[in-house]
Formats: C-alpha cells, structure tokens, sequence
C-alpha cells in the first residue's frame, strides 16, 4: 500500500494538426537515438513525455471521430491513427531498451488483448506516483506498459538487471482517499491509495525479494470470476513464461514446452544498410539472399505511394534472380512482409524498427514513409533447405494461406517406444526471422532446437508407451 499527494492540473488541449504528431515523435525519438540523456531520472521523463504525446493523440482521434458521418474527414484521421501506431512502436522500443532485448520476457508479457492508450485520470496519476515511489524502494528502474503496444500484462514492471529477480511486474490499483477544495487558481490536491499488486515482493529495506513470494501462489479456483483474479491469473501466468528455463512448464494453465537455442548464424543487416545506401541514389534496390528472401527497398523523398511500387525492376528482379527457382514448384509461395509489419491487433515481438542498426536519418524516413523495407518470402526454398538438412517435412494444405510446413521427426523414447513428432510453428519461425532480417542458417538452427527440445523430453510430453 501507498499514498501519494498531487496537483490535478488542467490538460493541454490536443493538437489538430497531425503532422505535429509526427514531428512530436521524431522529436523525442530523436532524444534517444541521439542519446541525449545522462541519467535515468532522463529516460523516465521521456517516459512520461511520449505518454503525454500519445494522449494528445488520442484526443484528437476522438475529437475526429465525434464529427458527423459526413464531416469526417478520413484522410486526416488515418494519418492520426498513423502517428499513433508510431507512439505505440517508439514506446515498444523504449520497453525493449529497458528490459534488456529479453525476448522471452516481452513475449510473455504481451498474452492479452491491446489495451488503450489511458487517461489523464485518477488511476493514472496514482500509478506514476507509485512507479517513482517503489522505484526508490529499490524496486528497479520502471517502464511503463501503457506507452507500449507488445506490454500487456501489469502496469509496470521494473528492470533490475544486476538482482535476482531481474524484473517485476505490478499491478497498481488507486483510489482517492481525500480531496482539498480548488483554491483561487483552480487547482485542487488530491490525496491517494494505491495498492500494489505483484507475483514478487520487494523488502523496501533491502531491495532485495521477498523469500515467499519468489514462487508464484497457485492461482485461484478455475476459472477465475473477478477482474482481480483474472489479472491476477495473467501475472502468474507471465512470471512463470518470462524467467523459465529449458524444459516443460506444468505450472500454468496449459503444460508449455520452453526451449533455449543457440545459434551462430549471422544476420543480414550489412546487406539491408547496403540497399539503403543504394535506394538513397536510386529509389529502388534489392537483394536476393539465401534464395528464399528478396529484399527490396523504396525510397521517396516526401514519402511514398502505391504508384513508388510500379517501379519495372520491382518485377525484373524478382525474375531474373535465383528467387523462383526452387526445387518442387508445387512449393512455390510468396509471401510479402512490410518491414515493420503492416498495423494488427497482434502484439509483435521483433525489434522496434527505432532500435533497427541502420542509420537515424533511416529510421525517421521509415517514420515519415519515404523509405520502405519490404521481404518477399518463397516458402520453397525454405522447404529445400529443411530437406537439404536432413529433416522430414509436409507442406500441407491451408485455408487462404501459402501452405503449412510441418516438420515430421521419427525417433524412439528411452525405453526404445517408436514415436513420431511434429513441429507446426515455422510459419510463426519465419515470420519472426524475416521481421529482424535473419539468415535461412537462423531458421535452421532454430528449427532443429525446436526438434532436439522435442526429443528430448519425450517422455515426459507423452507419458505411457505407444506411439504419438
């Protein structure tokens, strides 16, 4: 528990226009790229400054949308969804900053549905003031998930890097408790409870986790009613996810098989850097790599439109490179992915095109839509390469979609059972490859982890004898 006392000032209006917003993020992006803070007092203020700006936002989508049918005026509404999305994917970048680039946390902590940008209330300013407060109990350093998209669970969670646990989600529940008449100004003070809930406790002492509470308590009875108990469900559930090691997880709601692979294969940022360069002079370059990815690059001064893309090389290099040639033409499939991804509801866990290691004068075209990176994909050379590694593999038939590579593994327990396995993730596998521009070689390693992890607790994902 804790209570805070603040001012409840006024609000600035919103914007109108929409390009400010835009500006308004290559702005404080600019901050970060530019490394223009020199403690974390910095980072968090610019926290707090893109959750201002993302408010701003909203409050002119709103005030947008509350114009008649006919009034709308839907050019400048998308363009104000746009500059939205961007908020949402710089405060992304800023969580991936903090957190340490930790995959699996981020994944673990983006299993619910999108939550909205918030508002300037009561709740709002009760978890701000909490989020310093505990901050200075020795908590770690927080990042706030409402300035994120991927952020889904929990309000906060604070980094400590050096400490054991490295992180902790809370939950921040505020009421007013007391409220003092607005004196000649305006202004009133109000005077706040909150309650802090978490998997992990803090001693405010030491900094140092509760003993007890290092385990998370079993959830409550099934299913739960509450909104409480459900968060409180989703928590456990990420706590679990977020710090498991290799092996079967049985203590959330469905028995999960984690896996931690290595691998040494490089990436191909030297080329996408390259294509940029390129597209500077040109407007237009591209790269086949590894046969099965085709990297194409755009780019408009004072940004792009459909007619960029009709561009006659676009056509010609798909071609007359090594793209199409893959070995079983009833495998050919492309697919075409818009780096970073096109807007979904989907929480995406690839790196923020802000933290990409290309140029900032890239990463504000990417902003501004004068540059486009876009991945085309033949599932038929990645089906080659699985065969070529000495894998079994099915590409099975799917609904408006490229084809369902499954990966086919035959092997026998400990105890000599015949089983057979198979892996149905690749399309998952491959997208997330392609959005951080790994190598087929990445692919690879990452599948046959996949296939030992499998192997390797057999016994304990099929109990019993027989087959499966």
């Amino acid at each position: 528990m804790g209570s805070s006392v603040v001012d409840d000032a006024e609000t600035r209006a919103p914007m109108v226009d929409a390009g400010k917003h835009h500006r308004q993020i290559r702005l404080i992006a600019n901050r970060l790229l530019s490394k223009r803070f020199e403690s974390a007092n910095d980072l968090w203020k610019l926290q707090v400054d893109l959750l201002k700006i993302q408010r701003d936002i909203q409050g002119a989508i709103s005030e947008a949308k509350a114009e008649s049918a006919r009034n709308i005026d839907r050019k400048r509404l998308e363009e104000l969804r746009d500059a939205r999305w961007h908020a949402r994917h710089f405060g992304d970048a800023l969580a991936w900053l903090v957190l340490g680039q930790d995959r699996q946390l981020i994944s673990s902590l983006s299993e619910n549905s999108r939550v909205p940008i918030s508002e300037d209330g009561d709740g709002s300013v009760g978890m701000l003031a909490m989020a310093e407060a505990l901050s200075r109990q020795g908590w770690g350093f927080p990042i706030l998930h409402d300035i994120t998209d991927t952020l889904r669970i929990g309000d906060i969670t604070f980094a400590r890097p050096r400490q054991t646990p490295s992180h902790v989600t809370a939950e921040i529940k505020t009421q007013v408790i007391d409220t003092v008449p607005a004196d000649p100004t305006g202004r009133k003070k109000k005077t706040y409870q909150s309650q802090v809930l978490t998997m992990v406790g803090i001693d405010p002492q030491t900094g140092e986790a509760i003993a007890e509470l290092q385990v998370p308590p079993p959830p409550p009875p099934s299913p739960p009613r509450s909104r409480l108990e459900r968060q409180a469900v989703r928590m456990r559930e990420a706590v679990i996810k977020g710090s498991a090691g290799h092996g079967i997880i049985t203590d959330t709601q469905e028995p999960i098989l984690n896996m931690h692979v290595e691998t040494a294969a490089t990436d191909h940022w030297p080329v996408v850097r390259r294509l940029i360069r390129e597209a500077h002079r040109t407007n237009f370059a591209s790269q086949c790599v590894d046969k099965a990815f085709l990297y194409i690059v755009v780019y408009e001064e004072g940004g792009w439109s459909k007619e960029t893309f009709a561009d006659s090389r676009f056509l010609q290099d798909v071609k007359e490179t090594e793209f199409l040639q893959n070995q079983n033409k009833d495998e050919t499939s492309v697919v075409v992915h818009t780096i970073p991804r096109a807007k979904g509801t989907e929480a995406e866990i690839a790196l923020p095109y802000f933290l990409f290691p290309i140029s900032r004068r890239a990463v504000f075209e990417i902003l501004n839509h004068e540059l486009a990176l876009v991945v085309l994909v033949n599932q038929g050379h990645i089906c080659d390469a699985l065969r070529a590694s000495g894998m079994e593999i099915e590409v099975r038939p799917q609904v408006d979609g490229p084809g369902e590579i499954v990966i086919i593994d035959r092997f026998e327990s400990p105890t000599g059972v015949p089983l057979v396995g198979e892996v149905h993730t690749m399309w998952h596998t491959i997208r997330d490859a392609v959005r951080e521009f790994r190598s087929v070689p990445y692919l690879l390693d990452i599948v046959a982890g996949m296939v030992e992890g499998m192997r390797e607790h057999a016994s304990q994902i099929v109990p019993g004898n027989g087959s499966s």
